[in-house]
């Protein structure tokens, strides 16, 4: 197949998969796309709306048709001139409900460090004492006894044998030799601790923003890039799909490594990379993929219907209305400490921990309750998304990666030289800087519930936007096939040319 010229999304679900798409293949062809972008395609958790909570990079997902109806789509495609870019999810995987649906969780929650897939997961243990921390209780422990229950036979069904704990619908495996203990010692001796769902604060292991339905993989390691690209590999190199787009490249310890690594291994593949810039940043220059996914295509173009002319009385009608800042810098940079010190806690004091065993003889005594405050206010001044340090390689930090913002907020009070170098960030106000002095035992705020309530509430996914993503193409001069073809009555799939 050709280079994509325009491309179609499709959001697969139960109710729209393989067979839905390909009775539908004479229409997209009408439409004058040349590929069609599909979510992704593996085995996610049972229900998913989404795809992007992948459990099994072995199979294809049951509920949209498995391989045979992938393969039947594909055939129907090819019959109306479509390709297939297919979404590849690099950087992190689903923590089920049953955990027992994730096989390589599973193995690291009953093994610890010394599982055979230890390797997959980024997993601080020494801060967490040699255990996992795992916040899916709906209270304390000693609240939520009561709803843990030691079962003895295991769960057949899942192929499951031996003693297992369960809780609510939660499955979680029991290490040899503590299944006699009292469940408070019984808990104590896993290699996971179990925690309220609100004490995310001291997470010891890497996951999806900020996400703990969704951990983070290591895929800088050859055997975790093999055993979860082979499935969509073995179907590219057999001319099944023609693209790949690469979901979230940027939570990715090295993704230029990863993006070298995905076009050697896919023979060259068509790539495009969910890559967020910030005003004039560019994509850097040795990612080897075609582009972004359109994101900053997609900003331009609404750039086109957006009067600037309205700024003036829309930020007046804010400011009566909020009683806020009349510039959006002051806001923007009270945001990012909020975060850094609320949903993020974990990821900077994962980041202090990492600073403090560098070795750096002038962090020796910098205590980390102070690592953390200057680790978030050097996020809070980023001005770009994240920066690539490459071990062994000079810094290439973007243009405005960090600008007026790394100033310390206490040093932006008014009347101060940095606040008059820096006018459009505002002082922070005196909550948000107590909280900064607490960070090193502060937590997110827990959520109202009704009396008598138990169960945490769904974490969700990264799927609450997924269905207005598009990917955008510029590639060489041809121009896509135009149709005015209205969309069918009733058409239950989603998606947009682009």
């Amino acid at each position: 197949m050709a280079r994509p010229v325009s491309t179609y999304r499709l959001q697969l679900n139960a109710g729209f998969g393989f067979a839905q798409v390909a009775g539908i293949s004479g229409y997209l062809s009408a439409l004058g796309v040349s590929h069609l972008y599909l979510s992704p395609i593996l085995q996610a958790v049972p229900g998913s709306a989404h795809g992007y909570d992948v459990v099994d990079h072995s199979r294809i997902s049951a509920e949209l048709g498995g391989e045979a109806g992938f393969r039947a789509m594909v055939a129907a495609l090819r019959g109306h001139g479509l390709g297939v870019v297919a979404d590849v999810v690099p950087n992190h995987m689903a923590i089920p409900r049953p955990e027992s649906l994730n096989r390589q969780l599973w193995s690291v929650l009953a093994g610890g460090p010394g599982s055979e897939f230890a390797h997959w997961f980024d997993v601080d243990w020494a801060a967490g004492g040699g255990q996992f921390l795992l916040p899916i209780l709906a209270g304390p422990v000693t609240s939520c006894l009561p709803d843990l229950r030691l079962d003895p036979a295991g769960d057949p069904a899942a192929g499951i044998a031996g003693p297992v704990l369960r809780y609510l619908d939660h499955l979680l495996p029991v290490r040899p030799g503590t299944a006699h203990l009292p469940l408070p010692g019984l808990l104590a001796a896993q290699h996971y601790r179990l925690a309220p769902w609100q004490d995310t604060a001291e997470l010891n292991w890497r996951r999806f923003f900020d996400l703990t339905s969704l951990i983070a993989v290591r895929v800088e390691d050859p055997r975790v890039f093999t055993a979860t690209h082979q499935l969509l590999l073995a179907l590219a190199a057999e001319g099944l799909i023609d693209g790949l787009r690469v979901d979230h490249p940027d939570g990715l310890a090295d993704p230029r490594g990863y993006l070298r690594q995905l076009a050697a291994a896919s023979g060259g593949r068509w790539l495009v990379a969910e890559k967020i810039l910030s005003g004039s940043e560019t994509l850097p220059a040795d990612w080897p993929c075609a582009g972004t996914t359109g994101y900053d295509a997609l900003a331009a173009t609404d750039a086109l219907f957006t009067d600037p002319a309205a700024a003036g009385p829309l930020t007046a009608c804010y400011q009566r209305f909020t009683g806020g800042p009349g510039r959006f810098a002051g806001v923007a940079h009270k945001a990012r400490r909020e975060v850094a010190g609320t949903l993020l806690a974990a990821e900077v004091a994962r980041l202090a921990r990492l600073a403090a065993r560098a070795g750096e003889p002038a962090l020796a005594a910098v205590s980390d309750r102070d690592l953390r405050t200057v680790l978030a206010e050097l996020l809070a001044g980023f001005g770009v998304y994240r920066a690539y340090l490459v071990p062994g390689e000079p810094a290439r930090l973007p243009a405005g990666s960090c600008r007026a913002g790394c100033t310390p907020s206490w040093a932006r009070s008014p009347g101060s030289p940095s606040a008059a170098a820096a006018p459009e960030l505002s002082a922070p106000d005196p909550a948000a800087r107590a909280r900064s002095s607490r960070w090193s035992s502060s937590r997110p705020a827990a959520r109202s519930r009704p009396k008598g309530w138990r169960t945490p509430p769904s974490t969700g996914g990264p799927g609450w936007s997924r269905g207005t993503r598009s990917a955008a193409t510029r590639t060489g001069s041809a121009a896509p096939r135009r149709s005015s073809m209205p969309l069918p009555a009733g058409w239950p799939g989603t998606g947009r040319p682009a």
